[in-house]
Formats: structure tokens, C-alpha cells, sequence
């Protein structure tokens, strides 16, 4: 078990606090090790690089009062009880891509999670990668583009309408870009962070359609269950939207914006069919 050290997290943010826990419940850590991002003691952080500390993750030894940061300070706590596993994972290409991993999530956790309703302590937002953001994007809406096209297949077919299998990443990607404008348009600031919410929101709707599209895989279900189910996911991230614009301060703005967007898309799908 690592002692003397001091692992700093971000206490805002679930994803810190539950593999912070982890390192606890596995016994690499002890609870003592684990500290707030926003509330370590002085005598700590003016050894540690703090802006460094928003994006990775800071390991610090009380000791030698020297640091690691992001996968270098996870491969040290795992390398304690696996060495051999810590030495594998720090095979250059391996290491390329868990360094590529651990940053593409980092730097858009912010954004994955809710905004923080108040600050409490010091701030630990990672600052805008334009590149991983950008990556995020185009992720989630080629991964919400796929679900979506899973999940109307059937519904298409048993109504018996055709429909083109790149409409619904051409959905997904106009959204994107309608909802770009739209910010632009009615607000000053980079519209990169109220995206990459946007953004989890769809992909949070379309990781509820999942259960669904696995149960409908298995036994045939009817149509009219199938789409109300889906209304059902869209009332919640209508509902996530809200929550997360308002904690952005966008007001009803973008929500309407999103409203109008989906709106006209229907419209459309229906004269076109």
C-alpha cells in the first residue's frame, strides 16, 4: 500500500471520486492519501504545480516532496502491487495511448458531468482543449448517430418506410452545427462548452435507448412501445438540458434553440416519408 503521499481529486467531479475509491477498496492507497483538489493544505500545494494539477491528476510524496501527474501517478500507485502490469503499460506505444485516453477524458470531464451548482474551494476546471473537444463532438455524434439508426430500423420496416441509413448521423452532426450558430448568435463566449453539454446529452439518450434495443434484438417488440419509450428518453434529456443550460446560466435560450431544432427535423422526416 502506497503511504506518504497525497493524491489530489477533484471532489466536483464522480468519475475522481470513484476511481479514488477504488484505489482505496483495492488497497493501493490509504484513506488518508486521497485529498481535495480544492482544499489541500499549503504546506502541500506550494510543492505541487497546481495548474498542472486541473488537468492530471497530482501524486505527491510527502517525503522527497516531489510529484507525478496524470497516467505517470496512476502507474506508480499500480505498479506497487503489480510492477510487471506497470512496466507493460509503460511500453511506449501503450503509454501513447492510455496518455491520449487519460487527456481526451481529463480535459472534457467538465463537460461529461453536470456544472457544479457553486464553487467551494479552489477551481479545478481543466482548461479547453480545442482538439479533444472537437474529438468528443464528433464521437458522440457518430456513437448517437449509430444508436438512433439501430433503434428506427425496425420501426421503419414495420411501418414500412424507407429511410436513408446516413440520415441519422446527418441528424446528429446538423445538430451540432445548428446549435453552434445558435450560440453564436445569442452569446459572446466559445460555445465549445455548451456543446460538449449538448453533446452528452444526446449520447446520454442514447445510452437509455440501449436496453431497449438489446431487449428488442431478442423478442420482437411492438412499434407503439418502441416509440414511446423513446418519447420517454427525450422528455429526460429535455429535462438534462434544462438543468444543465440553466447551471450555465444560458437561461431558456438553447433549450429553445434545441426545441426548434428537433421540431423542424420532424417536420421534415414527415413530409419527406
Amino acid at each position: 500500500m502506497l503511504t506518504n503521499h497525497k493524491l489530489l481529486l477533484d471532489n466536483t467531479c464522480p468519475m475522481c471520486t470513484i476511481y479514488g475509491n477504488c484505489f482505496i477498496r483495492l488497497a493501493y492507497v490509504d484513506k488518508t492519501t486521497l485529498s481535495s483538489y480544492q482544499h489541500i493544505e499549503e504546506e502541500y500545494s506550494e510543492h505541487i504545480d497546481m495548474e498542472l494539477a486541473q488537468s492530471k491528476i497530482a501524486l505527491y510524496d510527502t517525503e522527497s516532496r516531489s510529484s507525478l501527474y496524470g497516467i505517470d501517478a496512476i502507474l506508480h500507485i499500480i505498479e506497487i502491487k503489480h510492477k510487471y502490469i506497470a512496466q507493460i503499460l509503460r511500453l511506449p506505444m501503450i503509454y501513447w495511448i492510455l496518455e491520449i485516453l487519460y487527456s481526451f477524458i481529463s480535459y472534457n470531464r467538465k463537460i461529461i458531468v453536470r456544472p457544479s451548482l457553486a464553487l467551494n474551494g479552489r477551481n479545478c476546471n481543466p482548461p479547453l482543449i480545442h482538439g479533444y473537444r472537437w474529438a468528443y463532438l464528433v464521437i458522440t455524434a457518430l456513437l448517437t448517430g449509430l444508436i438512433l439508426k439501430l433503434y428506427y430500423s425496425p420501426i421503419f420496416m414495420g411501418l414500412g418506410w424507407s429511410i436513408n441509413p446516413w440520415t441519422e448521423y446527418i441528424i446528429c452532426f446538423a445538430q451540432v452545427i445548428f446549435q453552434y450558430i445558435s450560440f453564436r448568435y445569442f452569446f459572446k463566449e466559445t460555445p465549445l462548452h455548451y456543446l460538449g453539454h449538448m453533446s452528452t446529452v444526446s449520447m446520454i439518450g442514447g445510452t437509455l435507448l440501449l436496453p431497449m434495443l438489446l431487449l428488442n434484438s431478442m423478442i420482437t417488440l411492438p412499434i407503439f412501445l418502441l416509440l414511446g419509450y423513446f418519447f420517454v428518453v427525450v422528455g429526460i434529456m429535455l429535462t438534462e438540458h434544462i438543468i444543465r443550460s440553466t447551471r450555465l446560466g444560458l437561461g431558456w435560450t438553447m433549450t429553445l434553440s434545441w426545441i426548434t431544432f428537433r421540431t423542424l427535423i420532424l417536420i421534415i422526416l414527415i413530409v419527406s416519408l
